[in-house]
Parts: structure tokens; sequence; C-alpha cells
């Protein structure tokens, strides 16, 4: 019977042994000499092993009739490591060593060690090492490790960057890997400048090739301006890369109406006006519109002074629907008058610009008419009086203030719309509302319209509604679970500028009467349910409510975003709100949006100042209920039915004295009160 006999011991003791041999130079009869070292070694046992040895002493290849052999290329190291494995099947790789190790390990042509060696590059890829990794895949034509180090390096671009081994990799790698899927044009970016701030001497020409084939014209707009064109290699270039740069910010006028910002709109202006652009009449066009635009506060820039006089009268001239007020190009107009004295004499050119018609008779006395430039010039005095002159004539038709003026005020529970005349002391049934849901009321040009859930009427002659446009009611969090037809629970109204606003927390909603249409998806004001608002000539206001009940916004409907004001001293939900003069006054609500005691307490703030005040309290503690201003007095109705009173009251404030009065009794009401101004004549 035969059978196999087998020991792994003694393989590994008779290798141990040819190594203790090697090392005592017991019965060596080759050398490998590198490096100035001398390794002892048996011809026996490299033939055995290695590949190369073989085929040099079987062929008599140069070398194989010595007693040694000269490796001029390799590491005396890594040929020591190489023959530690021939003599052990074990070697110790570190990192720092791996490329000596396998290229001598290929010279000599150890297959098993070699597979080892991308083993073990395998196992510690790494950021740092995952360059190198690919250089060693594509010298020895491992593909697998070379693909698995190419995808480590796409995966995590960001942190590969900033290693040693990246200045090394090529251009082309280098495209490579930033035209991966999902790259972010920031890290892309990054890779590009410091590749060539590495090399800078000999790669600096090669910044213009690598931005065309990263598609520069068409990464983010603020990226392009606030990075790219910021880094000095592309605004100090003299080459293509500053072209390329230039391009990607002017050849698309949308983005840059919508990119262009309080912030960059010198700096683009400049830029248009320095480079040779696309379009460049087109850019100057957007440019001028957006100063107009927003005039008011770019006049209160520092370069704002260097305008030319060309520029300013663009803008002066502007077709942008949403331009600034007459007011406002009156003010940045003097104000640019006055940097520079030689240009006094411009002054009259710059005035018949602007159209002083839609300037209040009031600012022109008081304002134009007193400025010691208009003063010391003929043609500019005879603008004003010819402007003047113009008021005094449409001065003949009456004025909506001697109009008689009511207070309308709806009771959403009832739907009934009753009219309170604040001077002779009378209140009667105006109309009222059949329809189901949350209604509420608002004036805009003397009429009076309904808002009921999304859709809107106003009330004709004859005290019936007439329906006008509905909105697309968007939803937020405070809207999400009621019915469509209770939306209004959680929005307020209030006019402006003959347009109505329907503010929500999240978004708002603006109506134009002449073309019957709303414009969606406005900024909302971000505050909680319970918030209450009132209008300026130019501001939307928006104070307290539910989770922040003291916190205040205002509503530029120039430049159309929200910004924060001083918050309340007392925090309010439920309350009204009004404008008398240039002042809003907030009065009563609760203190909380749960369980809050119910307020008679008002604030007033003064937009000169950003600062609230205390005034004097109302004489009932009132919450839901509304308020309206007539003949720079303000009055409030209702609210105060939780006092066990067996009626409610209407209570007039006047500023001048800071004193309440009540001035007339009312039936208490049912349900919350909207109050807003009607013209019983129109």
């Amino acid at each position: 019977m035969e059978r196999l006999v087998k020991s792994e011991k003694h393989m590994s003791d008779s290798f141990k042994s040819f190594q203790n041999m090697r090392l005592r130079e017991f019965m060596c009869d080759f050398k490998i000499v590198v490096g100035g070292c001398s390794f002892p070694v048996h011809r026996l046992i490299l033939a055995g092993c290695s590949r190369y040895f073989e085929v040099m002493f079987l062929r008599n290849m140069t070398g194989s009739d010595k007693d040694y052999v000269e490796l001029k290329e390799l590491d005396k190291n890594a040929v020591k490591i190489c023959l530690d494995f021939i003599y052990t099947a074990e070697s110790i790789i570190r990192m720092s060593e791996i490329e000596d190790i396998l290229r001598a390990s290929d010279v000599m042509q150890l297959e098993e060690f070699t597979k080892l060696c991308f083993e073990y590059l395998e196992h510690n890829l790494s950021h740092e090492s995952c360059i190198l990794t690919v250089e060693l895949g594509r010298i020895y034509k491992n593909q697998n490790i070379k693909t698995l180090a190419i995808q480590h390096i796409k995966e995590n671009f960001e942190s590969v960057i900033p290693t040693k081994m990246f200045p090394q990799i090529s251009m082309e790698s280098l495209l490579s890997y930033t035209s991966a899927e999902n790259q972010d044009c920031r890290v892309i970016w990054k890779a590009i400048t410091t590749w060539v701030k590495s090399n800078l001497s000999d790669r600096e020409g090669q910044l213009s090739t690598l931005m065309e084939n990263i598609k520069v014209v068409e990464f983010p707009f603020d990226f392009l301006f606030e990075i790219i064109w910021m880094e000095p290699l592309v605004n100090e270039s003299s080459g293509w890369a500053k072209q390329l740069a230039i391009e990607g910010l002017f050849s698309d006028l949308d983005t840059l109406r919508d990119h262009l910002t309080l912030q960059n709109c010198f700096a683009l202006k400049h830029l248009a006006e320095q480079y040779q652009v696309i379009n460049t009449d087109g850019v100057l066009c957007a440019v001028e519109d957006f100063f107009a635009k927003h005039l008011d506060e770019i006049m209160n820039k520092e370069e704002f002074s260097n305008l030319t006089q060309a520029f300013l009268s663009a803008i002066l001239q502007s077709s942008e629907l949403n331009c600034s007020p007459e007011t406002i190009k009156w003010e940045a107009t003097i104000r640019w008058v006055k940097s520079e004295v030689n240009r006094k004499a411009i002054l009259a050119e710059l005035m018949n610009l602007i159209s002083f018609k839609k300037i209040p008779l009031a600012y022109i006395r008081q304002n134009i008419r007193q400025e010691p430039l208009v003063k010391e010039s003929i043609t500019c005095r005879e603008i004003v009086i010819d402007a003047m002159d113009l008021h005094m004539d449409k001065g003949q038709v009456q004025p909506i203030q001697m109009r008689k003026i009511c207070v309308a005020c709806l009771d959403k529970k009832t739907g009934i719309i009753r009219s309170y005349d604040i001077n002779e002391n009378t209140v009667k049934i105006l109309a009222k509302v059949e329809m189901s849901g949350t209604k509420k009321i608002v004036s805009i040009n003397a009429d009076l319209y309904l808002l009921n859930g999304v859709n809107l009427y106003r009330l004709q002659q004859n005290k019936t509604w007439e329906k006008k446009a509905s909105m697309q009611f968007k939803r937020d969090w405070l809207t999400r679970l009621v019915p469509l037809y209770e939306v209004n629970l959680c929005v307020q109204l209030t006019s402006i500028r003959k347009r109505i606003y329907v503010i929500k927390q999240t978004t708002m909603s603006r109506y134009d009467p002449e073309s019957n249409s709303w414009e969606e998806n406005l900024p909302g004001c971000n505050l909680g349910e319970g918030f209450c608002v009132t209008s300026s000539e130019q501001f939307i206001y928006a104070i307290g409510g539910r989770d922040n009940e003291a916190k205040s916004v205002r509503y530029d409907t120039v430049i159309g975003n929200w910004s924060d004001i001083a918050p309340m001293q007392q925090g309010r939900c439920w309350a009204s709100a009004s404008v008398v003069g240039d002042d809003v006054f907030v009065v009563g609500g609760k203190s909380a949006f749960y369980f809050g005691e119910a307020l008679s307490t008002a604030e007033r703030y003064n937009p000169a100042t950003n600062l609230w005040t205390t005034v004097a309290a109302m004489t009932f503690s009132r919450h839901r209920f509304g308020s309206c201003v007539v003949n720079n007095k303000l009055y409030v109705i209702g609210g105060a039915r939780d006092q066990n009173l067996e009626l409610d009251s209407i209570e007039e404030y006047n500023p001048e004295n800071n004193g309440w009065k009540k001035v007339l009794e009312i039936e208490k009401s049912v349900g919350d009160i909207y109050a807003c101004l009607y013209y019983p004549d129109n």
C-alpha cells in the first residue's frame, strides 16, 4: 500500500537552514553586487526561485561565468528584502520602500513576491498612497490595482489634493479626475490651482487649457466671480485664462441679472467696461437697471461718486419696472453732484431727467426748493417752479382725503361688515358675507376687497361681490393641515402702492387690481401664527406671533426683501398694528400664544432711530381686533369681549397728547374683527 507523506516543517526547516548558510556565507558560490554592497548567495537557490537567475545560469548569460553579478539600477535595501523572501518566503514591506522593492522584484522576476507587494498596496490604499499606486499599476501592468486606486482618488479627490504626490500627476490624469461625475466645482478649482502653483514656471501657461477642459464658463456665477476671478493666476494673467473667466461672467444676461448684488455690482460694472465682453451694451444695460432698482442703497456706497454722468443719466432714465421712486433719484442726484465741485454746472441737466410730477408737492417745497445748489441756479429754480405749478394744476381734482372716510369692520364669525362713521359716531350694516370659511377685508384705491380662502372679491355699488382672480395658494407648515377655505387663519392682509399683499410665514402674494392678477411666491415674513401687519408708503411691517412674540420685521417693496428691525419691548400675539405719520403703533394682543393674558399696552416704533417706546395703554385689554388710522388718529375696534362687558367699544388714540378715549360703544363681536378704511361716496 502506498501513501504520500508530506512535511511542511521539513520545508520550512530547510529554508531556514539555507538562510543560515547564506548569512554565514557557508557554501555560497555567487555574489550579487548592488550599491557598493555584496550579498553572498547560492546559485542553486537563486535559479530555483528566480526566473531571472535561472535564465542567466542556464543560458550562460553575461555574468554567469563569473562569481558575481552587478545590478546597477536597483536599490541595495530592496535587493536584500527580495533575497530574504527567496530564502525565507517572508519579508517586511514598508510603503516608503515599495517602489524600489517592486522594481527589484520585477527585475529578478519574483512573481509571487510581486503579487504580494500589490496585495500590500491594495490593503494599505489611502489618500497618501493612491497616486503612487496608480503609477505602479501602470508601470507593472496591474490593471486591477490601478482601477482600485483611480476609483479611490475620484471618490476622495478633495482629500487627495493636499498630499505630497498630487503635484506629480500628469495633466491628462488631472483632467480625468476633475471630470468625474458629481465632482464639486470648488474641489475642481482647488485641484487645478494646486497643481499649477506646484510648478508655476512650467505650468502657468497650461492654466487656460485646463480651464477650457473643465468648462469653467459653466461654473456657478458666484463661484466664478468670488473665487475664480479673484484668483491672481486668473485676474493677473495676460493670456486666455482671464478672458475665459470674463466670458463666464457675462455670456448670459439673465444669469447676470439674477446674481447682481449690492456687494458686486460696482466691480462687475468695472469689469464689463474694462474688458471686451460679449454684448457689452446688454451687460451695461442690465447693470444700469439694477442700479436704478436699488438706487437708495447704492447711492450710499463710496464708489457711487465715481460714476460717470452718462451712467447716472442712464440710471435716471431706466425703464426698469421696479425702479426707485423719484424722491430717491433726486437724493442720489444731489449727492453725486455735491461729491465734486465742478459738477454743479450739470445739476439742471440731471434734474430734467427726474419726473417731478411723481414727487409730492410737500417734498418739493421742503427739500428740493430749499437745496442751496438749486437756489444758486436760475435754471434749477425754474425747473422747481414748473414742477410746483404742475402740482397746483393737478390740485383742481378733489383729493381723496376730502372724501368722507369711514371704517369698515368685518366680524369673521357672523360675516357682517359694519361701517363706522367716526365723525358722526354712527354705525350701520354695510354688507353681509354669506360665504363659508375665514374672511378678511382690505381697501385699495377706495375700493373694499374681501379675501375668502384663496378667492378675492370686490364690493360693488349695489353691495354685491364681484369675484376677481384667485390665488395659487402655496401651503407652508402653518397651513399644511388647514382646509383651503380656512387658510386665512394663518395669513394677514395689507395694501400699499395700489397693491394688495397677502403675507404668510414662508411666502407672500401680491395682487394688482389693474391687471387682475397675482404675483406668487414672494418671500414670507418668517413669523409664527398670530402676527399682525401694517404698511407705510414703502414698507410692510410684520410684528409678533407665535414662538417669537417680540420679533419685528420689515419688507421693502422697492428692493423686495425682508429685514429685521428692533424687537418690541413686550411680546404679543393677536395684536393690531397701524402706521400714524412715519411711526408704527402696535396695541393690545396677548402676551403669549398659549395661555397669554390679554393686553391693553401699546408701543410706538420710530423707523429713523429703530427704537420702540411705550405709549399710553388703552382703556380696555383687547385681542383679535381691528385698527385704522383716520386724520392722523388711531382707532381700535372690538376685541374687549373677554372682560364681562355688556358692550364692546371703539377707542381713539391721539399721538399729539398720548391719550386714549372711548368714542363709541358697539355691539359685542362674536369672532375676530378685521378693519380697514372705507369710502361711502366711492
